[in-house]
């Protein structure tokens, strides 16, 4: 009876190891993601013999590269690629480049296959790619980027390829540096930084995209691309040093609620006659977006350069924004243009505490600066406490202008300006310079309210407030030389204007 309880009590103990063992935690929880507690490490003869095999993540777990990557490929149109729910890619601090001298078009580094759902990507280098180095495809939710740095690649660092019915949806990006992405070589290639289509609850913080670059030729870069979208928050992003035909920062078309936040847009250049130009913040048919404590600084164009451009865009609010420096090149054309702050088509935008200074235009017959410009048919638009000082320069003879309402193409009606400042606006031989203007025949439907101008200096037109009225004339509210309030009692009601000069 004894040795018969002994063998019970070994046999209990056993099968309890055994349940322990096999009961045990083989997976990790992070949040909603289970993976495995062990890591499977990446290295070069993961790739095949020479390096020129796609590696397949095609289960959830934990993956590292242990060993920097030279990619060969052949045949194949990938690198890495993703097919799997609850991935976590870690570069190790390694670098996957693609072969230098690889005559292969259009090689991805790292593919995320459609409708994936938590997975990141973190922590290396992703260099020479003639694809897209890193791809999110449609359908794809909580993607977490962080701590990468993408280099030398052909068309586009970070790409969100979503469809108007598989949208992707919260994804982040965290410390991301893209630097010289360049669509040199290829006559057909643009080039982006990060790229973002059909996407939902995107936010992007803490990252620089520097250098995308297609030259001289008649291709257009763009360091943030942002379509058909809603819900994108960038925070702390800086864009800029990039060139082509058309050249923008932060480009933005189709979208909403795109909230951007201490952003920086710099050193953009438009080498062709594009209308859009060389600009910091290019937002086209989106509404409801936020642009908060952002500067555009030091964008130059051939036709066209602005600090911000809006066309047909509602209810968009900039606040505590600085738009300075930009210019025309020196080979500008006729009738180009340069302007801090440039809204046209729209209605209900704001802007708020902005500043546009040292805005320069240049000498072609026609060219002209102005600190902001509301144009084409702007309506129901508000800038409040702003200041437009010192654009212009002496030296060019473009028109220069602080504050403009202009009706040359259709009427601007019912904008709003009020305590904002117009200051040290000038112009050289051949040109007029202008405090506030607003150049429709009949101007019963803008209100300028509070303002103040003063030393606006122009070689023709020398005029700190410059209305015209029905019938058409000018109305001079103050003269720029003698600094003396003139006598506002046969003002027109709607303007309703106090001003210490």
């Amino acid at each position: 009876m004894k040795k018969l309880s002994v063998i019970i009590i070994l046999t209990t103990c056993i099968l309890s190891l055994q349940a322990t063992r096999i009961g045990s935690p083989t997976t990790i929880t992070l949040g909603n993601i289970f993976l495995p507690s062990t890591t499977t490490s990446i290295t070069s003869n993961s790739f095949g013999n020479s390096t020129n095999l796609t590696y397949s993540i095609l289960e959830a777990g934990r993956y590292q590269l242990r060993d920097s990557i030279i990619f060969n490929p052949s045949t194949a149109k990938t690198s890495i690629y993703i097919n799997s729910n609850d991935v976590i890619l870690d570069l190790g601090g390694q670098t996957l480049t693609l072969k230098r001298d690889n005559a292969t078009e259009n090689i991805l580094g790292i593919e995320i296959a459609s409708n994936c759902s938590n997975v990141t990507i973190r922590n290396g280098q992703i260099t020479g790619f003639s694809g897209e180095s890193i791809k999110i495809g449609l359908g794809c939710t909580n993607i977490i980027i962080e701590n990468i740095h993408i280099n030398n690649a052909k068309n586009t660092g970070i790409v969100f390829a979503g469809t108007q019915n598989n949208k992707i949806i919260s994804c982040s990006l965290k410390n991301i540096l893209i630097a010289n992405i360049s669509g040199l070589g290829n006559s057909t290639l643009k080039a982006y930084g990060i790229k973002i289509t059909h996407a939902e609850g995107i936010t992007i913080e803490d990252s620089k995209i520097i250098g995308m670059r297609t030259g001289s030729t008649q291709n257009d870069s763009y360091g943030c691309h942002i379509t058909n979208s809603k819900n994108i928050v960038l925070n702390d992003v800086h864009s800029g040093s990039h060139d082509g035909a058309e050249c923008c920062a932060f480009y933005v078309k189709n979208s909403s609620i795109i909230q951007m936040n201490n952003c920086e847009a710099a050193g953009c250049t438009s080498y062709t006659n594009s209308t859009t130009g060389a600009s910091g913040f290019c937002f086209n048919s989106s509404n409801g977006c936020i642009l908060d404590e952002c500067i555009s600084i030091g964008h130059t164009g051939k036709y066209s350069s602005y600090g911000t451009r809006f066309s047909s865009c509602t209810g968009i609010i900039m606040k505590k924004c600085n738009s300075l420096g930009n210019q025309l090149s020196s080979d500008n054309v006729e009738n180009s243009h340069c302007c801090g702050f440039y809204s046209e088509q729209g209605s209900g935008n704001t802007w708020h505490n902005c500043e546009a200074s040292s805005n320069s235009g240049g000498s072609a017959d026609g060219s002209f600066v102005a600190g902001f410009l509301l144009d084409n048919g702007e309506c129901q638009s508000t800038i409040t406490h702003c200041i437009a000082q010192s654009n212009g320069d002496l030296t060019f003879t473009a028109r220069s202008y602080g504050f403009w309402l202009s009706n040359a193409t259709a009427d601007i009606n019912h904008c709003h300006i009020k305590d904002c400042s117009a200051l040290n606006n000038c112009s050289g031989t051949q040109g007029g310079a202008i405090g506030f203007y607003d150049d429709r025949v009949d101007s019963t439907l803008n209100l300028f309210v509070d303002n103040y101008a003063y030393g606006n200096l122009g070689s023709t037109t020398t005029t700190n407030y410059n209305v015209t009225i029905a019938p058409p004339g000018v109305f001079n509210l103050t003269d720029a030389n003698s600094g003396n309030i003139l006598d506002l009692a046969s003002k027109p009601l709607y303007y309703n204007i106090s001003i210490t000069n």
